[in-house]
Protein backbone atom coordinates (compact mmCIF):
# COMPACT_ATOMS: atom_id res chain seq x y z
CA UNK A 1 0.00 0.00 0.00
CA UNK A 2 1.53 3.19 -0.86
CA UNK A 3 2.16 5.71 1.63
CA UNK A 4 0.41 8.81 1.34
CA UNK A 5 2.18 12.44 2.52
CA UNK A 6 0.61 14.38 4.77
CA UNK A 7 -1.59 17.15 3.28
CA UNK A 8 -0.92 19.61 5.92
CA UNK A 9 1.80 20.19 8.11
CA UNK A 10 0.80 20.33 11.97
CA UNK A 11 0.14 24.05 13.08
CA UNK A 12 -1.65 23.68 16.12
CA UNK A 13 -3.59 27.14 16.15
CA UNK A 14 -5.33 26.32 19.91
CA UNK A 15 -4.95 29.09 21.94
CA UNK A 16 -4.35 27.77 25.60
CA UNK A 17 -4.08 30.76 27.43
CA UNK A 18 -7.64 31.97 26.26
CA UNK A 19 -8.83 28.54 26.38
CA UNK A 20 -8.02 27.79 30.08
CA UNK A 21 -9.50 31.77 30.67
CA UNK A 22 -12.66 30.84 28.83
CA UNK A 23 -12.93 27.03 31.05
CA UNK A 24 -11.98 28.87 33.54
CA UNK A 25 -14.84 31.74 33.38
CA UNK A 26 -17.29 28.50 32.62
CA UNK A 27 -16.27 26.62 36.06
CA UNK A 28 -17.40 30.21 37.86
CA UNK A 29 -21.24 30.31 36.03
CA UNK A 30 -21.66 26.41 35.99
CA UNK A 31 -19.30 24.31 37.49
CA UNK A 32 -17.76 22.97 34.75
CA UNK A 33 -16.08 23.73 31.12
CA UNK A 34 -18.28 20.98 29.77
CA UNK A 35 -19.64 17.55 30.91
CA UNK A 36 -21.04 14.71 28.71
CA UNK A 37 -25.12 14.98 28.71
CA UNK A 38 -26.75 12.23 30.60
CA UNK A 39 -27.92 8.62 28.63
CA UNK A 40 -30.99 9.35 26.88
CA UNK A 41 -31.19 13.06 26.73
CA UNK A 42 -32.00 15.03 23.84
CA UNK A 43 -28.87 17.05 21.58
CA UNK A 44 -28.94 18.64 18.68
CA UNK A 45 -26.17 17.75 16.25
CA UNK A 46 -25.10 19.55 13.31
CA UNK A 47 -24.98 17.46 10.63
CA UNK A 48 -23.06 17.71 7.37
CA UNK A 49 -23.16 14.86 5.64
CA UNK A 50 -19.72 14.20 5.97
CA UNK A 51 -17.53 11.73 7.32
CA UNK A 52 -17.13 13.08 10.89
CA UNK A 53 -20.55 14.51 11.60
CA UNK A 54 -22.26 11.46 10.10
CA UNK A 55 -19.87 8.85 12.24
CA UNK A 56 -20.69 11.65 15.08
CA UNK A 57 -24.20 10.94 14.70
CA UNK A 58 -23.67 7.00 14.91
CA UNK A 59 -21.11 7.57 18.65
CA UNK A 60 -23.68 9.67 19.90
CA UNK A 61 -26.41 7.34 19.83
CA UNK A 62 -24.59 3.80 20.02
CA UNK A 63 -22.04 4.50 22.40
CA UNK A 64 -23.51 7.71 24.85
CA UNK A 65 -27.44 6.38 24.48
CA UNK A 66 -28.67 9.83 23.25
CA UNK A 67 -30.92 10.98 21.31
CA UNK A 68 -29.77 13.09 18.41
CA UNK A 69 -31.66 15.60 16.61
CA UNK A 70 -30.10 16.65 13.54
CA UNK A 71 -30.35 19.86 11.68
CA UNK A 72 -28.74 20.21 8.34
CA UNK A 73 -27.50 23.41 6.43
CA UNK A 74 -28.29 23.31 2.63
CA UNK A 75 -27.23 24.59 -0.76
CA UNK A 76 -29.84 23.49 -2.82
CA UNK A 77 -27.73 23.01 -5.99
CA UNK A 78 -25.67 20.54 -3.96
CA UNK A 79 -27.41 17.34 -3.94
CA UNK A 80 -24.93 14.94 -2.68
CA UNK A 81 -24.79 15.84 1.02
CA UNK A 82 -28.26 15.27 0.95
CA UNK A 83 -28.17 11.89 -0.64
CA UNK A 84 -25.39 10.91 2.15
CA UNK A 85 -27.55 12.13 4.72
CA UNK A 86 -30.88 10.33 3.27
CA UNK A 87 -28.83 7.30 2.96
CA UNK A 88 -27.81 7.24 7.05
CA UNK A 89 -30.97 8.59 7.93
CA UNK A 90 -32.86 4.79 6.98
CA UNK A 91 -29.41 3.43 8.24
CA UNK A 92 -29.75 4.36 11.95
CA UNK A 93 -33.41 4.86 12.14
CA UNK A 94 -33.17 1.08 11.30
CA UNK A 95 -29.97 0.51 14.20
CA UNK A 96 -31.18 2.92 16.48
CA UNK A 97 -35.67 3.53 16.46
CA UNK A 98 -35.35 4.80 20.23
CA UNK A 99 -32.75 7.53 19.70
CA UNK A 100 -32.98 8.47 15.89
CA UNK A 101 -35.44 11.51 15.08
CA UNK A 102 -35.61 12.29 11.28
CA UNK A 103 -33.44 15.64 10.27
CA UNK A 104 -33.99 18.97 9.95
CA UNK A 105 -33.54 21.03 7.00
CA UNK A 106 -32.72 24.43 6.77
CA UNK A 107 -31.27 26.33 3.76
CA UNK A 108 -28.45 27.85 3.94
CA UNK A 109 -28.25 31.44 2.37
CA UNK A 110 -25.09 32.31 0.76
CA UNK A 111 -23.09 34.64 3.16
CA UNK A 112 -20.97 37.51 1.34
CA UNK A 113 -17.66 35.76 2.17
CA UNK A 114 -18.27 32.53 0.78
CA UNK A 115 -19.92 34.33 -2.69
CA UNK A 116 -17.24 35.96 -3.63
CA UNK A 117 -15.28 34.61 -6.94
CA UNK A 118 -12.23 32.95 -7.00
CA UNK A 119 -10.23 36.47 -7.47
CA UNK A 120 -11.53 38.22 -4.90
CA UNK A 121 -10.98 35.84 -2.42
CA UNK A 122 -7.04 36.19 -3.74
CA UNK A 123 -7.28 39.81 -3.47
CA UNK A 124 -8.62 38.97 0.32
CA UNK A 125 -5.28 37.27 0.82
CA UNK A 126 -3.28 39.61 0.50
CA UNK A 127 -4.47 41.39 4.18
CA UNK A 128 -1.20 40.85 5.57
CA UNK A 129 -2.81 40.16 9.24
CA UNK A 130 -5.29 37.98 7.76
CA UNK A 131 -2.19 36.08 6.13
CA UNK A 132 0.80 35.89 8.84
CA UNK A 133 -1.50 34.92 11.76
CA UNK A 134 -3.45 31.78 9.46
CA UNK A 135 -0.43 30.40 7.26
CA UNK A 136 -0.73 26.58 7.26
CA UNK A 137 2.41 24.66 4.73
CA UNK A 138 0.64 22.79 2.06
CA UNK A 139 3.33 19.68 2.09
CA UNK A 140 1.89 18.40 -1.07
CA UNK A 141 1.48 21.46 -2.97
CA UNK A 142 4.92 23.01 -1.48
CA UNK A 143 3.11 26.50 -0.45
CA UNK A 144 2.11 27.92 2.42
CA UNK A 145 -1.81 28.79 2.51
CA UNK A 146 -3.74 30.03 4.31
CA UNK A 147 -5.75 28.41 6.25
CA UNK A 148 -9.05 30.48 6.63
CA UNK A 149 -12.45 28.83 6.20
CA UNK A 150 -14.79 30.30 3.24
CA UNK A 151 -17.41 31.46 5.44
CA UNK A 152 -15.45 32.29 9.22
CA UNK A 153 -19.10 33.25 10.74
CA UNK A 154 -20.79 29.95 9.78
CA UNK A 155 -19.90 28.08 13.38
CA UNK A 156 -21.69 31.45 14.93
CA UNK A 157 -24.42 30.93 12.16
CA UNK A 158 -25.21 27.64 12.91
CA UNK A 159 -25.46 27.32 16.42
CA UNK A 160 -27.87 30.36 16.66
CA UNK A 161 -30.32 28.93 13.81
CA UNK A 162 -29.65 25.39 15.46
CA UNK A 163 -31.45 27.28 18.91
CA UNK A 164 -34.28 28.77 16.75
CA UNK A 165 -34.84 24.55 15.77
CA UNK A 166 -34.59 23.76 19.45
CA UNK A 167 -36.90 26.42 20.56
CA UNK A 168 -39.25 25.45 18.32
CA UNK A 169 -39.14 21.88 19.29
CA UNK A 170 -39.42 22.77 23.27
CA UNK A 171 -42.54 25.30 22.90
CA UNK A 172 -44.71 22.81 20.28
CA UNK A 173 -43.27 19.21 21.66
CA UNK A 174 -41.85 19.83 25.12
CA UNK A 175 -38.42 18.48 24.21
CA UNK A 176 -35.85 20.36 26.21
CA UNK A 177 -32.62 20.56 24.50
CA UNK A 178 -29.36 22.47 26.51
CA UNK A 179 -26.51 20.25 24.13
CA UNK A 180 -25.28 20.95 20.84
CA UNK A 181 -22.50 18.89 19.06
CA UNK A 182 -21.06 19.50 15.80
CA UNK A 183 -18.60 17.29 13.43
CA UNK A 184 -15.69 19.09 14.54
CA UNK A 185 -12.83 17.00 15.43
CA UNK A 186 -9.25 17.42 16.71
CA UNK A 187 -7.53 17.33 12.90
CA UNK A 188 -9.37 20.11 11.93
CA UNK A 189 -7.17 22.54 14.83
CA UNK A 190 -4.09 21.87 12.82
CA UNK A 191 -5.54 23.39 9.98
CA UNK A 192 -7.20 26.64 10.67
CA UNK A 193 -8.48 28.53 13.88
CA UNK A 194 -11.72 28.30 13.19
CA UNK A 195 -11.63 24.76 14.44
CA UNK A 196 -10.24 24.87 17.58
CA UNK A 197 -11.54 24.40 21.12
CA UNK A 198 -11.05 28.00 21.78
CA UNK A 199 -13.20 29.22 19.23
CA UNK A 200 -15.47 26.36 20.35
CA UNK A 201 -15.54 27.54 23.84
CA UNK A 202 -15.80 31.36 22.70
CA UNK A 203 -18.99 30.40 20.57
CA UNK A 204 -20.31 28.48 23.35
CA UNK A 205 -19.45 31.90 25.50
CA UNK A 206 -21.34 34.38 23.18
CA UNK A 207 -24.61 32.30 23.22
CA UNK A 208 -24.85 32.03 26.90
CA UNK A 209 -24.41 35.36 27.22
CA UNK A 210 -26.64 36.29 24.69
CA UNK A 211 -29.46 33.77 25.79
CA UNK A 212 -28.82 34.83 29.53
CA UNK A 213 -28.56 30.84 30.28
CA UNK A 214 -25.23 29.26 31.31
CA UNK A 215 -26.89 25.78 31.07
CA UNK A 216 -26.32 25.85 26.93
CA UNK A 217 -23.15 23.21 25.77
CA UNK A 218 -21.87 23.31 22.58
CA UNK A 219 -18.52 21.67 21.21
CA UNK A 220 -17.62 18.55 19.36
CA UNK A 221 -14.88 15.82 20.21
CA UNK A 222 -12.38 17.52 21.16
CA UNK A 223 -13.02 17.42 24.80
CA UNK A 224 -9.98 15.75 25.79
CA UNK A 225 -10.49 16.32 29.63
CA UNK A 226 -14.09 14.63 29.38
CA UNK A 227 -12.67 11.76 27.52
CA UNK A 228 -15.00 13.17 24.80
CA UNK A 229 -11.95 13.18 22.44
CA UNK A 230 -12.22 11.32 18.74
CA UNK A 231 -9.45 12.04 15.66
CA UNK A 232 -10.31 11.05 12.28
CA UNK A 233 -8.91 8.11 12.64
CA UNK A 234 -10.78 6.95 15.82
CA UNK A 235 -14.00 7.79 13.84
CA UNK A 236 -12.78 5.90 10.69
CA UNK A 237 -11.68 2.83 13.17
CA UNK A 238 -15.32 3.10 15.33
CA UNK A 239 -16.78 3.09 11.86
CA UNK A 240 -14.95 -0.43 10.76
CA UNK A 241 -15.73 -1.63 14.15
CA UNK A 242 -19.31 -0.88 13.87
CA UNK A 243 -20.43 -1.44 10.33
CA UNK A 244 -20.96 1.95 9.30
CA UNK A 245 -20.49 2.45 5.97
CA UNK A 246 -18.63 5.70 5.77
CA UNK A 247 -17.87 5.39 2.33
CA UNK A 248 -21.51 7.01 1.97
CA UNK A 249 -20.68 10.21 3.66
CA UNK A 250 -19.63 13.03 1.37
CA UNK A 251 -16.66 15.35 1.84
CA UNK A 252 -15.59 16.58 -0.92
CA UNK A 253 -15.64 19.81 -1.46
CA UNK A 254 -16.25 19.59 -5.66
CA UNK A 255 -19.96 19.34 -5.08
CA UNK A 256 -20.59 19.84 -8.38
CA UNK A 257 -18.96 16.03 -9.71
CA UNK A 258 -20.30 12.92 -10.41
CA UNK A 259 -18.17 10.94 -7.84
CA UNK A 260 -15.43 12.77 -5.14
CA UNK A 261 -13.01 14.00 -6.61
CA UNK A 262 -10.22 12.70 -4.85
CA UNK A 263 -7.86 15.19 -4.59
CA UNK A 264 -9.19 17.77 -3.12
CA UNK A 265 -7.92 18.25 0.64
CA UNK A 266 -11.26 16.41 2.44
CA UNK A 267 -10.41 13.77 -0.06
CA UNK A 268 -6.94 13.57 0.68
CA UNK A 269 -7.47 13.14 4.40
CA UNK A 270 -9.56 10.01 3.86
CA UNK A 271 -7.61 8.39 1.95
CA UNK A 272 -4.41 9.14 3.65
CA UNK A 273 -6.67 7.75 7.20
CA UNK A 274 -7.57 4.56 5.46
CA UNK A 275 -3.79 4.10 4.11
CA UNK A 276 -2.32 4.65 7.67
CA UNK A 277 -4.94 2.13 9.45
CA UNK A 278 -4.40 -0.26 6.53
CA UNK A 279 -7.88 -0.03 5.82
CA UNK A 280 -9.80 -0.42 2.39
CA UNK A 281 -11.09 2.85 1.14
CA UNK A 282 -14.55 1.70 -0.61
CA UNK A 283 -15.26 5.89 -1.59
CA UNK A 284 -16.13 5.49 -5.15
CA UNK A 285 -13.86 8.73 -6.30
CA UNK A 286 -13.94 10.19 -9.81
CA UNK A 287 -11.93 8.26 -12.10
CA UNK A 288 -10.52 9.37 -15.48
CA UNK A 289 -12.06 8.00 -18.60
CA UNK A 290 -11.22 6.28 -21.28
CA UNK A 291 -9.84 9.35 -23.52
CA UNK A 292 -8.02 10.21 -20.63
CA UNK A 293 -10.40 13.56 -19.08
CA UNK A 294 -10.10 14.04 -16.02
CA UNK A 295 -12.77 15.65 -13.82
CA UNK A 296 -13.71 18.59 -14.64
CA UNK A 297 -12.50 21.17 -12.17
CA UNK A 298 -9.22 19.28 -10.51
CA UNK A 299 -7.52 20.40 -14.04
CA UNK A 300 -9.38 23.96 -13.81
CA UNK A 301 -7.88 24.36 -10.16
CA UNK A 302 -4.68 23.40 -11.05
CA UNK A 303 -4.62 25.77 -14.32
CA UNK A 304 -5.55 28.55 -12.21
CA UNK A 305 -2.37 27.69 -9.84
CA UNK A 306 -0.28 27.42 -12.68
CA UNK A 307 -0.88 30.77 -14.28
CA UNK A 308 -0.85 32.04 -10.47
CA UNK A 309 2.69 30.95 -10.09
CA UNK A 310 3.80 32.31 -13.69
CA UNK A 311 2.83 35.68 -12.89
CA UNK A 312 4.85 35.65 -9.63
CA UNK A 313 7.48 34.08 -11.38
CA UNK A 314 7.36 36.86 -14.61
CA UNK A 315 6.68 39.61 -12.27
CA UNK A 316 9.76 38.47 -9.70
CA UNK A 317 11.88 38.21 -13.11
CA UNK A 318 10.85 41.38 -14.48
CA UNK A 319 12.17 43.06 -11.06
CA UNK A 320 15.77 41.03 -10.64
CA UNK A 321 17.15 41.58 -14.11
CA UNK A 322 16.97 44.87 -13.35
CA UNK A 323 20.80 46.89 -14.41
CA UNK A 324 23.01 47.19 -11.59
CA UNK A 325 21.83 49.04 -8.64
CA UNK A 326 24.59 51.20 -6.85
CA UNK A 327 24.34 52.14 -3.86
CA UNK A 328 26.41 55.11 -2.39
CA UNK A 329 27.07 57.09 1.07
CA UNK A 330 23.97 59.61 -0.19
CA UNK A 331 21.69 57.38 -1.59
CA UNK A 332 18.51 58.13 -0.47
CA UNK A 333 16.49 54.91 0.66
CA UNK A 334 12.41 54.57 0.86
CA UNK A 335 10.02 51.88 1.58
CA UNK A 336 8.23 51.06 -1.97
CA UNK A 337 4.41 51.71 -1.99
CA UNK A 338 3.91 47.60 -2.95
CA UNK A 339 5.70 47.09 0.53
CA UNK A 340 3.47 46.09 3.42
CA UNK A 341 5.02 45.16 6.63
CA UNK A 342 3.36 44.48 10.15
CA UNK A 343 4.85 42.74 13.57
CA UNK A 344 2.92 39.79 14.57
CA UNK A 345 3.95 37.63 17.89
CA UNK A 346 7.53 39.70 17.52
CA UNK A 347 8.20 37.96 14.15
CA UNK A 348 8.25 41.01 11.10
CA UNK A 349 6.24 40.25 8.03
CA UNK A 350 6.62 41.64 4.79
CA UNK A 351 3.50 41.50 2.15
CA UNK A 352 4.28 42.01 -1.53
CA UNK A 353 1.02 43.75 -2.60
CA UNK A 354 1.20 43.52 -6.27
CA UNK A 355 3.20 39.80 -6.54
CA UNK A 356 1.18 38.27 -3.14
CA UNK A 357 4.32 36.75 -1.63
CA UNK A 358 5.17 36.85 1.81
CA UNK A 359 8.31 36.95 3.65
CA UNK A 360 9.39 36.89 7.51
CA UNK A 361 12.65 39.16 8.35
CA UNK A 362 15.85 37.72 10.90
CA UNK A 363 16.25 39.44 13.78
CA UNK A 364 19.27 41.59 12.18
CA UNK A 365 17.24 42.32 8.96
CA UNK A 366 13.88 43.17 11.17
CA UNK A 367 16.43 45.96 12.85
CA UNK A 368 17.36 47.57 9.12
CA UNK A 369 13.56 47.56 8.07
CA UNK A 370 12.60 49.44 11.10
CA UNK A 371 15.52 51.92 10.42
CA UNK A 372 14.50 52.50 7.09
CA UNK A 373 10.55 52.85 8.05
CA UNK A 374 11.19 55.25 10.90
CA UNK A 375 11.38 58.00 8.21
CA UNK A 376 10.34 58.87 4.93
CA UNK A 377 13.49 58.64 3.06
CA UNK A 378 17.09 57.91 4.62
CA UNK A 379 20.51 58.04 3.72
CA UNK A 380 22.95 54.98 2.86
CA UNK A 381 25.58 56.77 5.50
CA UNK A 382 22.59 57.61 8.57
CA UNK A 383 21.55 54.15 7.81
CA UNK A 384 25.16 52.90 8.66
CA UNK A 385 25.51 55.28 11.44
CA UNK A 386 22.03 54.03 13.26
CA UNK A 387 22.83 50.34 12.79
CA UNK A 388 26.54 51.10 14.13
CA UNK A 389 24.97 52.01 17.50
CA UNK A 390 23.07 48.40 17.71
CA UNK A 391 26.24 46.25 16.61
CA UNK A 392 29.38 48.53 17.04
CA UNK A 393 32.37 46.15 16.81
CA UNK A 394 32.06 45.06 13.45
CA UNK A 395 31.21 47.98 11.04
CA UNK A 396 33.36 46.36 7.74
CA UNK A 397 30.62 43.59 8.13
CA UNK A 398 27.57 45.91 8.91
CA UNK A 399 28.42 47.63 5.40
CA UNK A 400 28.91 44.34 3.46
CA UNK A 401 25.01 43.50 5.03
CA UNK A 402 23.12 46.51 4.36
CA UNK A 403 24.39 46.73 0.75
CA UNK A 404 23.01 42.98 0.09
CA UNK A 405 19.87 43.86 2.26
CA UNK A 406 19.57 47.06 0.34
CA UNK A 407 20.55 45.73 -3.20
CA UNK A 408 17.98 42.40 -2.22
CA UNK A 409 14.68 44.33 -1.26
CA UNK A 410 15.15 47.08 -3.79
CA UNK A 411 15.29 44.49 -6.68
CA UNK A 412 12.33 42.65 -4.99
CA UNK A 413 10.27 46.04 -5.30
CA UNK A 414 9.99 46.28 -1.49
CA UNK A 415 12.63 49.68 -1.31
CA UNK A 416 13.36 51.99 -3.54
CA UNK A 417 16.24 54.43 -4.29
CA UNK A 418 16.25 57.72 -4.55
CA UNK A 419 18.28 60.69 -6.11
CA UNK A 420 21.83 61.18 -4.54
CA UNK A 421 22.45 63.81 -1.77
CA UNK A 422 26.03 64.85 -0.33
CA UNK A 423 25.84 62.11 2.39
Amino acid sequence: MTRLKPVYSQRNFEDMPTLQTLDRLFREKRGYAFKMPEKGKPVALILSGGLDSTILWGLLMEKYGLSVYPIHFYTPRYRHPLEAIDYFSAFYKKRFPELFHAVFYNQENNPLFTAMPLFSKKTLKHDLPLVASNLVYDKKDGLYKVGVTHNPARLGYYIFLAYEYVTHLRLHQGIPITDFFVGIIPDDGLINRESTLTTIRSINLSFCIIMGDFQYQFTGPVEKKAEFYYTKKDLVRYAVKNHIPFEKTWSCTQNTLLHQCGHCESCESRKQVCAELGIKDNTVYQTISVRGIKSRLQPRKKLIDLLLRINRFLARFQQTKSKKISIKNGTLISLSKNADWKIINDDLYLLHREIGELEVLNQSARLIWQEIAKRKAVTFSTLIRSIEKTYPHNKKQIHRDLLSFITKYCRQGYLEIGQYGTG
